[in-house]
């Protein structure tokens, strides 16, 4: 096969066409659709390869030091200083998953690409080649190395991983080139350093990388929860539009047949209705079988487009660098924010049968052949104008589907977490993910949590912080606080005789949760469940509960509710933990 492998970060392979998957479209250049190894980030926080933006600046506007370059995806001009070498950020968080999926569908890797050179033992002088490296002492180790360094007591609780050399120049910031990013801008939500914090976003409200990226792994969680209840729905939508798309050839076949018997008998006096009413027919069909396939197409390839949004934010959200994952958080949950309420829901005219509305009596036919000519000119009339309208837009095909947003919610209890697996990110062999809902909120074990308004975009003179306690839950108003909502247990981790579970907290003030569970001890007659409760706790202050002494290979059922002065919530629904 031929490629190209210049400094441009670009893979050519022509025989493999795997350029239409969605998520293949999120990691490709917009100009030239290569896929990514070095993206740049522009301003509007879209990205172009790099030959790209060498072949841009040749052939831009130069305005003395500067040149105008333009976004091929928003059309956003942007200023870039005229230096030789690119003053733009990578995109570490999109190029990291454009290299894995290279890997998985065989792409030629790139033969300058650092990644894939052996790492080597920093702790010795022979240069062997390292097999682990300790992120708790940030070095790469040999097996020799490994077991003299760590063998005594105090080093049982470090963390180790797959050797790999780390990429420091991420840590830079691009406008002071010797200071590591240390912060996070809440105003901008930009990655800054202790100079730009002091300079340029001296009154801005800025927090620790720590704690933004829970934030906004939090965030992201939501707003992919809250599609997954979206594509639920267009999941039934499609299916009920489909069926009746392979049924209406034979409602229409049928109604044909029984235009055609009753007209037999009329053939010298209606044989000119019947060629109306034929033809007609014929063009209800063709009509709504239009609408139909108008929906399908259009609500497939926003879904097409969704899912690949969405695999690329569950990879983003496997990112364990801080830095890498706080480039695009943010902008994932916009971008799907933002596309969701671009999926529509079918129309209650589209899901109507028309040709219900033709209901004959040929035995009455006789005395109402002279008024069954109006009848037919209001349908044309209706058809006349639905055309006028644009055929993504047509109210009679698609109608807007009504989604909550995540940056609309009144309130958002936001616990502060110090890494993604108090997220409940763990090791795949450790956890079992349900059919519910992810978090909505990241977990924390002691019993304060920060109360935050989620509206990212709000100024910081308006956000809104407080401290509240679980255990003395008050109202902000004079009004009765609301029973809370339910809640949902959205992961579940098990190991040999302990489990742990996970749920979300809903709306409403919370004093405490109450958790049941039980054991199955088998199935009775007509395959009714027979369980026997095994414990009931109450006042947990945090939303995870881990239980020990349970009997391997047997099923437990676990239940959870949130509790405050109104009253007890509605239970969650049953989990069920192996």
């Amino acid at each position: 096969s031929r490629f190209r492998t210049r400094n441009n970060a670009s893979v050519i392979t022509p025989e493999r066409n795997v350029s239409s998957h969605p998520f293949h479209d999120l990691l490709a250049c917009p100009l030239c659709n290569q896929l990514f190894l070095q993206p740049f980030m522009l301003p509007c926080n879209h990205c172009i390869c790099e030959r790209c933006i060498t072949k841009s600046k040749t052939k831009a506007e130069v305005t003395e030091n500067f040149y105008i370059i333009v976004c091929p995806v928003c059309s956003k001009a942007h200023c870039l200083p005229y230096t030789n070498k690119i003053q733009l950020r990578n995109n570490y968080l999109r190029a990291k998953p454009a290299k894995n999926y290279m890997r998985r569908h065989g792409f030629l890797r790139w033969r300058f690409d650092h990644s894939e050179r052996p790492v080597y033992c920093e702790a010795c002088t022979d240069r062997r080649v390292a097999t682990k490296r300790c992120r708790t002492c940030g070095i790469n180790y040999c097996n020799e190395c490994l077991h003299l360094n760590h063998s005594k007591s105090g080093a049982q609780d470090h963390i180790f991983t797959k050797a790999h050399q780390e990429d420091h120049e991420q840590w830079h910031c691009l406008l002071h080139r010797n200071t590591d990013l240390s912060e996070y801008c809440l105003d901008d939500h930009e990655l800054i350093c202790g100079f730009c914090k002091n300079s340029l976003h001296n009154d801005h409200e800025t927090v620790p990388l720590a704690a933004t990226c829970s934030r906004e792994a939090a965030s992201l969680f939501d707003t992919i929860a809250k599609f997954r209840k979206v594509r639920q729905g267009v999941d039934n939508d499609l299916m009920e539009v489909i069926l009746l798309k392979n049924n209406f050839k034979t409602y229409k076949d049928t109604k044909r047949k029984e235009i055609r018997n009753g007209f037999l008998k009329l053939r010298m006096v209606l044989h000119e209705q019947e060629e109306e009413m034929v033809e007609l027919l014929e063009n209800i069909e063709l009509k709504k079988q239009k609408e139909i396939s108008e929906y399908i197409n259009y609500t497939s390839c926003q879904l097409s487009y969704m899912d690949g949004l969405i695999q690329y934010s569950k990879e983003a959200l496997k990112e364990e660098s801080q830095l890498v994952f706080l480039q695009l958080a943010h902008c994932l949950v916009k971008e799907i924010e933002n596309a969701v309420p671009s999926i529509f829901q079918p129309s209650p005219c589209l899901r109507d049968d028309p040709l219900r509305k033709l209901q004959l009596n040929f035995d009455e036919l006789f005395s109402i052949l002279q008024g069954l000519v109006p009848s037919l000119s209001g349908i044309k009339q209706s058809e006349s104008e639905a055309e006028n309208y644009p055929s993504s837009l047509n109210p009679d095909i698609m109608v807007p589907r009504r989604v909550s947003s995540t940056h609309k919610s009144k309130q958002a209890t936001l616990f502060q977490s110090s890494s993604l697996f108090d997220l409940g990110v763990l090791p795949k062999d450790a956890v079992r993910r349900p059919h519910s809902t992810p978090p909505h909120h990241s977990t924390q074990s002691n019993e304060a949590c920060a109360y935050q308004d989620t509206v990212c975009e709000t100024p910081r003179k308006e956000r809104k912080h407080h401290i509240v306690k679980f255990s003395s839950p008050e109202p902000t108003d004079n009004e009765s606080v609301p029973v809370p909502g339910p809640v949902v247990i959205y992961q579940t981790a098990v190991y040999s005789k302990c489990a742990k579970i996970y749920w979300t907290c809903p709306t409403e003030d919370v004093a405490f949760f109450e958790v049941e569970f039980y054991e199955v001890a088998g199935i009775g007659p007509d395959n009714i469940v027979q369980t026997q409760l095994a414990s009931q706790l109450s006042n947990i202050q945090q939303q995870n509960l881990e239980t020990g002494n349970l009997d391997p290979n047997t099923e437990y059922l676990f239940k959870v509710r949130a509790v405050n002065a109104s009253g007890q919530g509605e239970w969650s629904e049953i989990c069920k933990v192996l």
